[in-house]
């Protein structure tokens, strides 16, 4: 399941500490709690853009802040009003303090925006090392220096980190998914069997795994469609009187498959083996496996 949290931090510069604010507040008494305190009010106030609140409608008071970050509460009422003076806080009208100057330091990410950007910067980096080995003829070590050899590891490493990189191009240049024409194939090809009336969002994300599962190509729903209509299995003729559904059809990456392998192929002594019980009609079973009480 995708991660959808929102992770905030605190992003300071390496002069941080060198400004005159934080020289001043760091030269008096009990300095070092002061700028202490200011960064964690700074990384408290992070989630809601620089106000100091305990939810949306509470606003911090230095009760509260002493509690949340762990100081006692003179401390606390010495540094809000040194703050204040500095021009680093701002009390708002209804009490809540405002961080003047947090969106400098603000920076916001997600787990999934956080593995994109790895990626990228990942296949980046090895383009580079690709394209310079390839003009060296050699290849980089851990700290950087090119040998004569790749070792077989990091040639592992390459073929794989190629074929990834093939296969993500892959599916930005594929088709988009016709829905319309697979609904209108179905209905027009698979005519003893209930029509679909509409794609909804769920049949969506099954034919989308579909149609990737078979490269794109709507001759293979097209094969699969056709031996579906001639097959009388699928159109009912079996003991539980069961027909195949647009459902069925698409919703695994098996039971295409099996249609295509010919599972449910009309057989000439189908019938026969039906009413015996036979070892064939247990076989061509489409409930099988897939978890149905009947």
């Amino acid at each position: 399941m995708a991660d959808n949290k929102k992770y905030y931090y605190l992003k300071l510069k390496e002069n941080f500490f060198d400004s005159k604010e934080i020289k001043v507040l760091e030269a008096m008494d009990n300095g070092y709690k002061y700028s202490n305190l200011l960064l964690k009010l700074y990384l408290q106030s992070l989630k809601y853009e620089g106000k100091l609140c305990f939810n949306e409608f509470i606003p911090y008071n230095e009760e509260m802040i002493a509690a949340v970050t762990r100081m006692d509460i003179d401390t606390v009422r010495v540094a809000i009003s040194i703050f204040n003076q500095l021009k680093l806080i701002e009390v708002l009208d209804d009490g809540t303090i405002f961080m003047l100057s947090i969106q400098e330091f603000i920076g916001k990410s997600s787990t999934e925006a956080e593995r994109k950007r790895k990626y990228r910067k990942k296949i980046i980096e090895q383009k580079k090392t690709l394209l310079l080995g390839q003009n060296m003829d050699k290849c980089p070590d851990e700290s950087g220096t090119f040998l004569d050899e790749c070792s077989p590891e990091i040639e592992k490493e390459k073929e794989i980190d190629i074929e990834i990189d093939q296969e993500t191009e892959k599916e930005k240049d594929a088709p988009p998914v016709p829905y319309e024409k697979i609904k209108k194939l179905f209905n027009e090809t698979c005519i003893s069997l209930a029509k679909v009336r509409s794609i909804s969002v769920n049949r969506k994300k099954h034919l989308q795994a579909r149609w990737k599962q078979f490269d794109y190509n709507l001759e293979t729903f097209k094969e699969v469609l056709k031996k579906v209509n001639k097959s009388e299995f699928c159109n009912g003729s079996n003991n539980r009187k069961w027909k195949v559904d647009f459902d069925w059809l698409i919703k695994n990456d098996e039971n295409m498959v099996k249609v295509l392998e010919g599972k449910y192929d009309t057989k000439s002594d189908w019938r026969d083996e039906n009413a015996s019980g036979g070892e064939d009609n247990q076989q061509n079973d489409p409930y099988e496996g897939i978890g149905i009480e009947l």
